[in-house]
Protein backbone atom coordinates (compact mmCIF):
# COMPACT_ATOMS: atom_id res chain seq x y z
CA UNK A 1 0.00 0.00 0.00
CA UNK A 2 1.36 3.40 -0.95
CA UNK A 3 0.46 6.28 1.34
CA UNK A 4 1.34 9.84 0.44
CA UNK A 5 1.44 12.77 2.84
CA UNK A 6 1.13 16.58 2.70
CA UNK A 7 1.90 18.80 5.66
CA UNK A 8 1.72 22.56 6.24
CA UNK A 9 5.27 23.07 7.50
CA UNK A 10 7.98 23.60 4.92
CA UNK A 11 10.82 21.11 4.59
CA UNK A 12 12.92 20.98 1.45
CA UNK A 13 13.59 17.39 0.33
CA UNK A 14 16.07 17.15 -2.53
CA UNK A 15 16.87 14.00 -4.49
CA UNK A 16 20.03 12.28 -3.38
CA UNK A 17 22.77 13.00 -5.89
CA UNK A 18 26.08 11.38 -6.71
CA UNK A 19 28.94 12.24 -4.38
CA UNK A 20 32.62 12.28 -5.20
CA UNK A 21 33.95 8.80 -5.97
CA UNK A 22 35.47 7.95 -2.62
CA UNK A 23 36.42 4.28 -2.14
CA UNK A 24 33.63 2.16 -0.71
CA UNK A 25 34.20 -0.48 1.93
CA UNK A 26 32.24 -3.74 1.83
CA UNK A 27 28.50 -3.14 2.40
CA UNK A 28 27.52 -3.03 6.08
CA UNK A 29 23.90 -2.49 7.17
CA UNK A 30 24.58 -0.53 10.40
CA UNK A 31 21.00 -1.02 11.53
CA UNK A 32 19.48 -0.33 8.10
CA UNK A 33 17.62 -2.89 6.00
CA UNK A 34 18.18 -0.97 2.75
CA UNK A 35 20.67 1.77 1.89
CA UNK A 36 22.53 3.44 -0.97
CA UNK A 37 26.18 4.47 -1.17
CA UNK A 38 27.95 6.42 -3.91
CA UNK A 39 31.63 5.91 -4.47
CA UNK A 40 34.31 3.74 -6.01
CA UNK A 41 34.67 -0.03 -6.02
CA UNK A 42 37.25 -2.33 -7.61
CA UNK A 43 36.00 -4.65 -10.36
CA UNK A 44 38.42 -6.88 -12.28
CA UNK A 45 41.31 -4.95 -10.76
CA UNK A 46 40.11 -1.51 -11.90
CA UNK A 47 38.31 1.25 -9.96
CA UNK A 48 34.85 2.27 -11.12
CA UNK A 49 32.36 4.81 -9.77
CA UNK A 50 29.00 3.31 -8.83
CA UNK A 51 25.74 3.81 -7.00
CA UNK A 52 25.61 0.76 -4.74
CA UNK A 53 22.27 -0.42 -3.35
CA UNK A 54 22.37 -2.89 -0.45
CA UNK A 55 19.49 -4.61 1.34
CA UNK A 56 18.66 -7.46 3.70
CA UNK A 57 16.84 -10.27 1.90
CA UNK A 58 14.20 -12.81 3.01
CA UNK A 59 16.81 -14.67 5.09
CA UNK A 60 18.15 -11.47 6.64
CA UNK A 61 21.30 -11.86 4.54
CA UNK A 62 22.93 -8.87 2.84
CA UNK A 63 22.77 -8.40 -0.92
CA UNK A 64 24.01 -5.58 -3.15
CA UNK A 65 23.91 -4.31 -6.73
CA UNK A 66 26.42 -1.71 -7.95
CA UNK A 67 25.15 0.40 -10.85
CA UNK A 68 27.21 2.57 -13.18
CA UNK A 69 25.61 6.05 -13.10
CA UNK A 70 23.89 7.52 -16.16
CA UNK A 71 26.04 9.83 -18.27
CA UNK A 72 26.63 11.13 -21.76
CA UNK A 73 28.48 7.88 -22.56
CA UNK A 74 26.43 5.16 -20.84
CA UNK A 75 22.87 4.23 -19.99
CA UNK A 76 24.09 2.53 -16.86
CA UNK A 77 24.17 -1.11 -15.87
CA UNK A 78 25.20 -3.42 -13.04
CA UNK A 79 28.94 -3.90 -12.84
CA UNK A 80 28.93 -5.97 -9.65
CA UNK A 81 26.43 -7.85 -7.47
CA UNK A 82 26.95 -9.63 -4.18
CA UNK A 83 25.08 -11.82 -1.72
CA UNK A 84 25.81 -13.65 1.50
CA UNK A 85 25.74 -17.43 1.91
CA UNK A 86 24.87 -18.77 5.37
CA UNK A 87 27.51 -21.35 6.31
CA UNK A 88 25.89 -22.16 9.66
CA UNK A 89 27.12 -21.44 13.14
CA UNK A 90 26.77 -17.71 12.59
CA UNK A 91 29.31 -17.76 9.73
CA UNK A 92 28.56 -16.03 6.45
CA UNK A 93 30.46 -15.89 3.18
CA UNK A 94 30.05 -13.16 0.55
CA UNK A 95 29.89 -14.23 -3.09
CA UNK A 96 30.38 -11.77 -5.97
CA UNK A 97 29.18 -11.48 -9.56
CA UNK A 98 31.47 -9.30 -11.67
CA UNK A 99 31.11 -7.81 -15.14
CA UNK A 100 33.08 -9.54 -17.86
CA UNK A 101 36.05 -7.31 -18.68
CA UNK A 102 37.08 -8.92 -21.97
CA UNK A 103 34.49 -7.40 -24.34
CA UNK A 104 32.12 -4.49 -24.88
CA UNK A 105 29.11 -6.44 -23.63
CA UNK A 106 30.40 -6.84 -20.06
CA UNK A 107 28.05 -5.87 -17.24
CA UNK A 108 24.35 -6.61 -16.92
CA UNK A 109 20.94 -4.97 -17.03
CA UNK A 110 21.27 -2.70 -20.05
CA UNK A 111 18.90 -2.60 -23.02
CA UNK A 112 19.34 -4.27 -26.43
CA UNK A 113 16.83 -4.66 -29.26
CA UNK A 114 17.33 -6.48 -32.59
CA UNK A 115 15.87 -5.43 -35.91
CA UNK A 116 14.04 -8.04 -38.00
CA UNK A 117 15.90 -9.45 -41.00
CA UNK A 118 13.94 -8.34 -44.10
CA UNK A 119 13.79 -9.42 -47.73
CA UNK A 120 14.83 -6.56 -50.09
CA UNK A 121 14.19 -5.68 -53.72
CA UNK A 122 17.84 -6.45 -54.56
CA UNK A 123 17.06 -10.04 -53.45
CA UNK A 124 19.18 -9.76 -50.31
CA UNK A 125 18.14 -10.65 -46.77
CA UNK A 126 19.45 -8.34 -44.10
CA UNK A 127 18.52 -5.53 -41.72
CA UNK A 128 17.66 -2.02 -42.83
CA UNK A 129 20.47 -0.75 -40.59
CA UNK A 130 22.99 -2.70 -42.70
CA UNK A 131 22.16 -0.48 -45.72
CA UNK A 132 23.35 2.48 -43.65
CA UNK A 133 26.49 0.78 -42.29
CA UNK A 134 25.07 0.80 -38.78
CA UNK A 135 24.61 -1.76 -36.05
CA UNK A 136 20.99 -2.91 -35.85
CA UNK A 137 21.33 -3.83 -32.16
CA UNK A 138 23.77 -1.54 -30.31
CA UNK A 139 24.51 -2.26 -26.66
CA UNK A 140 22.44 0.16 -24.62
CA UNK A 141 25.26 0.48 -22.09
CA UNK A 142 27.13 2.61 -24.63
CA UNK A 143 24.30 5.09 -25.24
CA UNK A 144 23.83 8.44 -23.54
CA UNK A 145 21.26 8.54 -20.77
CA UNK A 146 19.92 10.48 -17.86
CA UNK A 147 18.68 9.20 -14.55
CA UNK A 148 19.25 8.85 -10.84
CA UNK A 149 17.45 7.44 -7.81
CA UNK A 150 13.75 7.95 -8.43
CA UNK A 151 13.03 6.96 -4.83
CA UNK A 152 15.22 6.16 -1.85
CA UNK A 153 13.25 5.01 1.16
CA UNK A 154 13.97 2.90 4.19
CA UNK A 155 12.32 -0.21 2.70
CA UNK A 156 12.48 0.30 -1.06
CA UNK A 157 14.69 2.08 -3.60
CA UNK A 158 14.26 2.74 -7.33
CA UNK A 159 17.05 3.71 -9.73
CA UNK A 160 15.98 4.94 -13.16
CA UNK A 161 17.70 5.32 -16.54
CA UNK A 162 16.23 7.15 -19.55
CA UNK A 163 17.69 6.88 -23.06
CA UNK A 164 16.79 6.92 -26.75
CA UNK A 165 17.36 3.78 -28.82
CA UNK A 166 17.86 4.11 -32.57
CA UNK A 167 15.85 1.83 -34.82
CA UNK A 168 15.87 1.84 -38.62
CA UNK A 169 12.59 1.38 -40.44
CA UNK A 170 10.76 2.37 -43.60
CA UNK A 171 9.32 5.65 -44.84
CA UNK A 172 6.16 3.88 -45.98
CA UNK A 173 4.12 1.88 -43.49
CA UNK A 174 4.53 -1.90 -43.66
CA UNK A 175 1.82 -3.39 -41.41
CA UNK A 176 3.01 -6.96 -42.03
CA UNK A 177 6.83 -7.03 -42.13
CA UNK A 178 7.09 -10.83 -42.41
CA UNK A 179 9.82 -11.35 -45.06
CA UNK A 180 7.65 -14.04 -46.63
CA UNK A 181 4.93 -11.44 -47.19
CA UNK A 182 6.60 -8.05 -47.68
CA UNK A 183 9.61 -7.04 -49.76
CA UNK A 184 11.44 -3.90 -48.66
CA UNK A 185 13.00 -1.33 -50.99
CA UNK A 186 16.78 -1.55 -51.10
CA UNK A 187 16.99 2.18 -51.85
CA UNK A 188 18.22 4.03 -48.73
CA UNK A 189 15.94 6.99 -49.47
CA UNK A 190 13.02 4.70 -48.62
CA UNK A 191 14.40 4.09 -45.14
CA UNK A 192 13.98 6.18 -42.00
CA UNK A 193 15.56 6.10 -38.56
CA UNK A 194 13.66 6.61 -35.31
CA UNK A 195 14.90 7.52 -31.83
CA UNK A 196 12.64 5.58 -29.49
CA UNK A 197 12.40 6.41 -25.77
CA UNK A 198 13.43 3.73 -23.27
CA UNK A 199 12.92 3.84 -19.50
CA UNK A 200 14.64 1.28 -17.25
CA UNK A 201 13.95 1.02 -13.53
CA UNK A 202 15.85 -1.11 -11.03
CA UNK A 203 13.84 -1.66 -7.84
CA UNK A 204 15.31 -3.01 -4.60
CA UNK A 205 12.95 -4.10 -1.81
CA UNK A 206 14.04 -4.99 1.70
CA UNK A 207 12.99 -8.51 2.67
CA UNK A 208 13.02 -9.74 -0.93
CA UNK A 209 15.83 -11.65 -2.57
CA UNK A 210 15.80 -10.47 -6.17
CA UNK A 211 15.83 -6.98 -7.75
CA UNK A 212 13.03 -5.99 -10.09
CA UNK A 213 14.05 -4.75 -13.55
CA UNK A 214 11.24 -2.87 -15.35
CA UNK A 215 11.16 -1.56 -18.92
CA UNK A 216 9.12 0.79 -21.07
CA UNK A 217 10.10 0.86 -24.78
CA UNK A 218 7.92 3.38 -26.61
CA UNK A 219 7.38 2.32 -30.25
CA UNK A 220 4.40 4.63 -30.81
CA UNK A 221 6.15 7.03 -33.21
CA UNK A 222 7.37 4.17 -35.41
CA UNK A 223 4.24 2.00 -35.52
CA UNK A 224 4.18 -0.11 -38.73
CA UNK A 225 7.48 1.42 -39.86
CA UNK A 226 9.76 -0.87 -37.83
CA UNK A 227 9.91 -4.51 -36.75
CA UNK A 228 11.95 -5.34 -33.69
CA UNK A 229 12.35 -7.53 -30.63
CA UNK A 230 13.46 -6.88 -27.04
CA UNK A 231 16.50 -8.49 -25.40
CA UNK A 232 16.89 -6.47 -22.19
CA UNK A 233 18.04 -7.05 -19.52
CA UNK A 234 21.22 -8.06 -21.31
CA UNK A 235 24.84 -8.66 -20.43
CA UNK A 236 27.74 -10.84 -19.36
CA UNK A 237 28.50 -11.44 -15.68
CA UNK A 238 30.85 -13.97 -14.10
CA UNK A 239 28.52 -15.37 -11.45
CA UNK A 240 30.35 -18.46 -10.13
CA UNK A 241 32.60 -16.61 -7.66
CA UNK A 242 35.65 -17.89 -9.55
CA UNK A 243 34.88 -21.55 -8.83
CA UNK A 244 34.87 -24.02 -11.73
CA UNK A 245 33.66 -23.36 -15.28
CA UNK A 246 31.69 -20.24 -16.14
CA UNK A 247 28.72 -22.26 -17.47
CA UNK A 248 27.74 -25.90 -16.87
CA UNK A 249 23.93 -25.71 -17.22
CA UNK A 250 21.48 -23.94 -19.54
CA UNK A 251 17.74 -23.80 -18.86
CA UNK A 252 14.86 -21.63 -19.99
CA UNK A 253 11.08 -21.59 -20.06
CA UNK A 254 8.81 -20.14 -22.72
CA UNK A 255 5.66 -22.17 -23.47
CA UNK A 256 7.86 -25.23 -23.04
CA UNK A 257 10.71 -25.93 -20.64
CA UNK A 258 14.23 -26.32 -22.05
CA UNK A 259 16.99 -28.05 -20.10
CA UNK A 260 20.55 -29.08 -20.95
CA UNK A 261 22.99 -29.95 -18.16
CA UNK A 262 26.69 -30.62 -18.74
CA UNK A 263 27.63 -30.54 -15.04
CA UNK A 264 30.35 -31.12 -13.92
CA UNK A 265 31.78 -30.44 -17.40
CA UNK A 266 32.15 -27.08 -19.15
CA UNK A 267 29.08 -26.52 -21.31
CA UNK A 268 30.72 -25.28 -24.52
CA UNK A 269 33.15 -28.17 -24.73
CA UNK A 270 30.54 -30.78 -23.82
CA UNK A 271 27.97 -29.57 -26.36
CA UNK A 272 30.36 -28.89 -29.24
CA UNK A 273 30.02 -32.26 -30.99
CA UNK A 274 26.73 -33.60 -32.32
CA UNK A 275 24.96 -35.94 -29.93
CA UNK A 276 27.31 -35.26 -27.03
CA UNK A 277 24.81 -33.46 -24.74
CA UNK A 278 21.10 -34.36 -24.61
CA UNK A 279 18.45 -31.68 -24.16
CA UNK A 280 14.68 -31.50 -23.78
CA UNK A 281 12.26 -28.72 -24.75
CA UNK A 282 8.89 -30.44 -24.60
CA UNK A 283 7.47 -30.14 -21.05
CA UNK A 284 4.72 -27.53 -20.72
CA UNK A 285 5.65 -24.47 -18.66
CA UNK A 286 2.75 -23.61 -16.35
CA UNK A 287 4.68 -20.91 -14.52
CA UNK A 288 6.49 -17.74 -15.57
CA UNK A 289 8.94 -17.29 -18.42
CA UNK A 290 12.60 -17.57 -17.39
CA UNK A 291 16.17 -17.88 -18.61
CA UNK A 292 19.00 -19.15 -16.39
CA UNK A 293 22.68 -20.06 -16.54
CA UNK A 294 24.28 -22.16 -13.84
CA UNK A 295 27.80 -23.15 -12.88
CA UNK A 296 27.53 -25.98 -10.41
CA UNK A 297 25.42 -24.55 -7.57
CA UNK A 298 25.86 -20.89 -8.62
CA UNK A 299 23.43 -19.20 -11.00
CA UNK A 300 22.23 -16.02 -12.71
CA UNK A 301 18.70 -15.93 -14.07
CA UNK A 302 15.80 -13.79 -15.29
CA UNK A 303 12.15 -14.49 -14.38
CA UNK A 304 9.01 -12.78 -15.67
CA UNK A 305 6.55 -11.20 -13.24
CA UNK A 306 3.49 -12.67 -14.99
CA UNK A 307 2.52 -16.21 -15.90
CA UNK A 308 3.69 -17.38 -19.30
CA UNK A 309 0.05 -17.69 -20.37
CA UNK A 310 -0.38 -13.94 -19.69
CA UNK A 311 2.83 -12.73 -21.32
CA UNK A 312 2.34 -10.33 -24.21
CA UNK A 313 5.19 -10.42 -26.70
CA UNK A 314 5.39 -14.03 -27.96
CA UNK A 315 8.52 -15.95 -28.96
CA UNK A 316 10.94 -16.14 -31.83
CA UNK A 317 10.87 -18.90 -34.44
CA UNK A 318 12.16 -22.37 -33.57
CA UNK A 319 11.13 -25.68 -35.18
CA UNK A 320 12.92 -27.44 -32.28
CA UNK A 321 10.41 -26.06 -29.75
CA UNK A 322 8.27 -28.85 -28.21
CA UNK A 323 10.92 -31.44 -29.15
CA UNK A 324 13.98 -33.12 -27.60
CA UNK A 325 17.48 -33.80 -28.86
CA UNK A 326 16.25 -37.27 -29.85
CA UNK A 327 13.43 -35.99 -32.08
CA UNK A 328 14.68 -32.62 -33.43
CA UNK A 329 16.68 -32.23 -36.61
CA UNK A 330 20.42 -31.60 -36.18
CA UNK A 331 21.65 -28.06 -36.72
CA UNK A 332 23.42 -27.59 -40.05
CA UNK A 333 24.91 -24.19 -39.15
CA UNK A 334 28.69 -24.33 -39.40
CA UNK A 335 29.22 -22.09 -36.36
CA UNK A 336 27.11 -23.70 -33.66
CA UNK A 337 27.06 -26.09 -30.75
CA UNK A 338 26.17 -29.23 -32.69
CA UNK A 339 24.41 -30.84 -29.73
CA UNK A 340 22.05 -27.88 -29.29
CA UNK A 341 19.26 -26.32 -31.36
CA UNK A 342 20.59 -23.88 -33.95
CA UNK A 343 21.65 -20.50 -32.52
CA UNK A 344 18.69 -18.62 -34.04
CA UNK A 345 16.29 -21.07 -32.36
CA UNK A 346 17.24 -20.50 -28.73
CA UNK A 347 14.32 -19.19 -26.70
CA UNK A 348 16.35 -16.29 -25.30
CA UNK A 349 19.62 -14.52 -26.02
CA UNK A 350 22.49 -16.34 -24.34
CA UNK A 351 25.92 -17.67 -25.33
CA UNK A 352 24.77 -19.34 -28.58
CA UNK A 353 27.21 -17.14 -30.51
CA UNK A 354 29.79 -17.01 -27.69
CA UNK A 355 30.16 -20.69 -26.87
CA UNK A 356 33.97 -20.82 -27.05
CA UNK A 357 34.75 -23.21 -25.61
CA UNK A 358 34.58 -22.11 -22.89
CA UNK A 359 31.08 -20.63 -23.10
CA UNK A 360 30.75 -17.02 -21.94
CA UNK A 361 28.18 -16.31 -19.19
CA UNK A 362 25.96 -14.15 -21.40
CA UNK A 363 22.27 -13.95 -20.59
CA UNK A 364 19.35 -11.81 -21.78
CA UNK A 365 15.64 -11.78 -22.54
CA UNK A 366 13.75 -12.29 -25.81
CA UNK A 367 10.51 -11.90 -27.78
CA UNK A 368 9.04 -12.13 -31.25
CA UNK A 369 10.87 -9.90 -33.81
CA UNK A 370 7.57 -8.39 -35.00
CA UNK A 371 7.09 -5.76 -32.29
CA UNK A 372 6.24 -2.38 -33.79
CA UNK A 373 4.02 -3.91 -36.47
CA UNK A 374 0.29 -4.58 -36.80
CA UNK A 375 0.71 -8.35 -36.57
CA UNK A 376 -1.57 -9.73 -33.89
CA UNK A 377 0.14 -13.10 -33.72
CA UNK A 378 3.50 -14.63 -34.61
CA UNK A 379 4.44 -18.16 -35.64
CA UNK A 380 6.96 -19.66 -33.21
CA UNK A 381 7.81 -22.78 -35.20
CA UNK A 382 5.01 -24.79 -33.62
CA UNK A 383 1.96 -22.54 -33.51
CA UNK A 384 0.84 -18.93 -33.68
CA UNK A 385 1.16 -16.95 -30.44
CA UNK A 386 -0.75 -13.71 -29.74
CA UNK A 387 1.15 -10.42 -29.73
CA UNK A 388 -0.64 -7.96 -27.44
CA UNK A 389 -0.21 -4.20 -28.02
CA UNK A 390 2.95 -4.81 -30.02
CA UNK A 391 3.15 -1.34 -31.56
CA UNK A 392 2.59 0.91 -28.57
CA UNK A 393 4.47 0.90 -25.29
CA UNK A 394 6.39 -2.36 -24.83
CA UNK A 395 6.37 -2.82 -21.08
CA UNK A 396 7.36 -5.68 -18.79
CA UNK A 397 9.14 -6.44 -15.55
CA UNK A 398 11.46 -9.29 -14.61
CA UNK A 399 13.27 -10.37 -11.47
CA UNK A 400 17.04 -10.79 -11.56
CA UNK A 401 17.86 -14.02 -9.72
CA UNK A 402 21.35 -14.60 -8.38
CA UNK A 403 22.60 -16.89 -5.67
CA UNK A 404 23.98 -20.27 -4.67
CA UNK A 405 21.62 -23.16 -4.10
CA UNK A 406 22.20 -26.13 -1.82
CA UNK A 407 22.07 -28.87 -4.48
CA UNK A 408 22.27 -29.48 -8.23
CA UNK A 409 18.49 -29.99 -8.48
CA UNK A 410 15.98 -27.22 -9.22
CA UNK A 411 17.59 -23.84 -9.78
CA UNK A 412 16.56 -20.80 -7.76
CA UNK A 413 15.32 -19.32 -11.04
CA UNK A 414 13.07 -22.29 -11.77
CA UNK A 415 11.74 -22.16 -8.22
CA UNK A 416 10.89 -18.48 -8.65
CA UNK A 417 9.24 -19.19 -12.03
CA UNK A 418 6.99 -21.84 -10.48
CA UNK A 419 6.14 -19.91 -7.29
CA UNK A 420 2.50 -18.86 -6.76
CA UNK A 421 1.57 -15.52 -8.25
CA UNK A 422 1.37 -12.58 -5.89
CA UNK A 423 -2.11 -11.04 -5.44
CA UNK A 424 -2.90 -7.88 -7.36
CA UNK A 425 -1.94 -4.96 -5.09
CA UNK A 426 -4.12 -1.95 -4.48
CA UNK A 427 -2.56 1.48 -4.70
CA UNK A 428 -3.92 3.72 -1.96
CA UNK A 429 -3.49 7.48 -1.69
CA UNK A 430 -3.88 9.49 1.48
CA UNK A 431 -3.48 13.22 2.06
CA UNK A 432 -2.46 14.58 5.44
CA UNK A 433 -4.20 16.81 6.29
CA UNK A 434 -7.19 16.25 3.98
CA UNK A 435 -7.60 18.89 1.29
CA UNK A 436 -3.96 20.00 1.51
CA UNK A 437 -3.17 19.16 -2.11
CA UNK A 438 -3.42 16.48 -4.75
CA UNK A 439 -1.52 13.41 -5.87
CA UNK A 440 -1.35 12.03 -9.38
CA UNK A 441 0.41 8.87 -10.48
CA UNK A 442 1.45 7.12 -13.66
CA UNK A 443 2.13 3.43 -14.26
CA UNK A 444 5.22 2.58 -16.31
CA UNK A 445 4.12 1.53 -19.80
CA UNK A 446 0.50 2.65 -19.31
CA UNK A 447 -0.37 5.36 -21.83
CA UNK A 448 -3.34 6.39 -19.69
CA UNK A 449 -2.93 8.74 -16.80
CA UNK A 450 -1.66 10.41 -14.90
CA UNK A 451 -4.37 9.09 -12.60
CA UNK A 452 -5.84 10.76 -9.54
CA UNK A 453 -8.35 8.15 -8.32
CA UNK A 454 -7.68 7.23 -4.72
CA UNK A 455 -7.55 3.47 -5.19
CA UNK A 456 -6.62 1.33 -8.17
CA UNK A 457 -5.87 -2.39 -8.52
CA UNK A 458 -2.57 -2.95 -10.33
CA UNK A 459 -0.60 -5.91 -11.61
CA UNK A 460 1.95 -7.41 -9.19
CA UNK A 461 5.23 -5.46 -9.33
CA UNK A 462 3.77 -2.64 -11.44
CA UNK A 463 6.16 0.31 -11.39
CA UNK A 464 4.40 3.52 -10.34
CA UNK A 465 5.54 7.14 -10.12
CA UNK A 466 3.51 9.43 -7.86
CA UNK A 467 3.75 13.22 -7.94
CA UNK A 468 2.57 15.59 -5.21
CA UNK A 469 1.14 19.09 -5.81
CA UNK A 470 0.32 21.23 -2.73
CA UNK A 471 -2.77 23.37 -2.53
CA UNK A 472 -2.57 27.12 -1.96
CA UNK A 473 -0.94 28.02 1.38
CA UNK A 474 0.47 24.49 1.71
CA UNK A 475 3.96 23.21 0.94
CA UNK A 476 4.92 19.60 0.45
CA UNK A 477 6.75 18.08 3.42
CA UNK A 478 7.32 14.45 2.39
CA UNK A 479 5.97 10.95 1.90
CA UNK A 480 4.74 8.80 4.77
CA UNK A 481 5.43 5.51 2.97
CA UNK A 482 8.79 3.97 4.00
CA UNK A 483 9.35 3.25 0.32
CA UNK A 484 9.47 6.99 -0.33
CA UNK A 485 10.95 8.42 2.82
CA UNK A 486 13.52 11.20 2.84
CA UNK A 487 15.51 12.25 0.99
CA UNK A 488 12.96 12.56 -1.81
CA UNK A 489 11.52 15.25 -4.07
CA UNK A 490 7.81 15.63 -4.74
CA UNK A 491 7.97 12.68 -7.17
CA UNK A 492 8.42 9.11 -6.01
CA UNK A 493 8.77 5.84 -7.98
CA UNK A 494 7.50 2.72 -6.31
CA UNK A 495 7.01 -0.97 -7.17
CA UNK A 496 3.67 -2.36 -6.02
CA UNK A 497 4.93 -5.73 -4.81
CA UNK A 498 1.73 -7.16 -3.35
CA UNK A 499 1.63 -8.99 -0.05
CA UNK A 500 2.77 -12.52 -0.91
Amino acid sequence: MLKLVFAASFVLLAAAGNTLAAPLAAPAPNGQVLFREDGEIIVNGSPITVARYSWLDSQNLLRSVSLVPASASTSGYAVQMSYQVDLGGGNRQTAYLNADAAAADGGFGYFVSHELFRHFTDNSDNTIASYHAEDDSPFGKGLASTGTDAALGSLQAVHEYRLNYKRWGTVAAVPNPDPGVSTISANPVDHKSFLLPVVIRWTFIAGRDYPLWSLDYDLTAAADHISTDVRGPYGVMHFNDGIGSDVTTLKWGDKYIFAADAYPNEFGAQALAAGSLPWSWNATNNGRRYNVLASGFYELGIVDTVLRANSKYADGYSPSRSRTSATAASCADAFSLKSMPCPYEWGYQSFQYDFGPPARPKIAWGSTPFLGSSLLDAYNGVENEPVINGKGHINYGVHIVFGKRASQATTLTEARAQAPMEPNPTLSLELRPPGSGSVSYSVLGDIGGPYTDASQVLAPFASVRATAAPAASYTFRGWASPACSAPNPDSCAYACAGTA
